[in-house]
């Protein structure tokens, strides 16, 4: 039998930390005998808030960590993910008792800052991707859906955790049950590490056709080296012309302006989800200088990049 860990963070997902515990509940039930059981635990022994309002009161404290095999930390997109100094020194010590150590959503940030994940590889939730990324730059970050890298296991968070969990029981106990949670939960294709974790072009936006999809996929693609929209037209094998009626008759607008609109959300991903400088956001997001950036920026979502941030 296992017994895993949850750390509960102040506003984690309720979705994470349900899909990864109820598939381990109902591995128990189909099971002869229980396979595993699990405990949470909450930042100075309180009470903590779900994101959904729920109140979750931990079943034991910190200090009680000795029978443990592993150690989830639970977050989300709105959750706090700067930890007090004695936290992280807790995580390094789970770490340095050889316990798996690993986390959802973006609980890979917390792994990150208590220095748990050098020389390893993670996940994190898409929207934090590109912010983590930046943050980390010595951490090997993948677009995955869940990563095992040695005793480092991480989630992208939201209904991944059900994939993730039965991976745990398929490796820990064997396929078949997985497969049968797996009937349980209503959940008939058990998706891969490697599934992504985003719609594709063509479901996102409803496109059906080919040469459009390529489009965007190109721009998504290339945010901090924009190419040009003769550039795009001719890796989707189309004309700049047609393009551009495409774009109008699929999407309301045309290459260039929903182009600008995706970089534009690059950067408030990145004002929100870091602290770079508003010069070095710009950048990153294909501006050339500041100055326009802002103007941009402005226009688009009516607040200049620092007002943004503020809030």
């Amino acid at each position: 039998m296992k017994r895993f860990g949850f750390l509960l963070l102040p506003q984690f997902s309720h979705l994470s930390f349900a899909s990864m515990t109820e598939p381990m509940r109902i591995a128990n039930r189909l099971s002869e005998h229980k396979q595993f059981e699990w405990v949470h635990y909450c930042l100075n022994d309180a009470p903590t808030e779900a994101s959904d309002g729920l109140m979750f009161h931990p079943h034991r404290p910190m200090s009680e960590t000795a029978d443990l095999d592993a150690l989830f930390v639970v977050s989300g997109l709105v959750a706090g993910t700067d930890l007090a100094d004695a936290d992280y020194r807790w995580l390094r010590g789970l770490a340095r008792a050889g316990k798996v150590i690993g986390s959802t959503s973006s609980g890979s940030y917390v792994l990150a800052n208590a220095g748990v994940l050098r020389g390893r590889t993670c996940t994190v939730h898409w929207s934090l991707r590109t912010g983590f990324a930046e943050r980390f730059p010595s951490i090997f970050l993948t677009n995955n859906l869940y990563e095992f890298s040695d005793n480092r296991w991480t989630c992208s968070g939201g209904a991944a955790g059900l994939d993730f969990v039965l991976e745990i029981i398929r490796r820990e106990v064997g396929p078949e049950l997985a497969k049968s949670v797996a009937e349980q939960c209503v959940h008939p294709q058990i998706r891969s590490a490697q599934d992504q974790q985003q719609m594709s072009p063509v479901a996102r936006y409803n496109i059906h056709n080919a040469r459009l999809a390529q489009a965007v996929s190109l721009m998504e693609s290339n945010i901090e080296s924009p190419m040009t929209i003769d550039q795009i037209a001719s890796r989707s094998n189309v004309s700049k012309r047609h393009l551009e009626r495409l774009f109008d008759q699929h999407l309301g607008h045309r290459p260039a302006r929903f182009y600008t609109a995706l970089r534009l959300g690059h950067a408030q991903t990145l004002l929100r989800q870091t602290t770079l400088p508003v010069t070095e956001v710009a950048i990153l997001s294909g501006f050339s200088t500041t100055s326009y950036f802002t103007r941009r920026y402005k226009a688009f979502f009516s607040k200049s990049p620092k007002d943004d941030r503020v809030e």
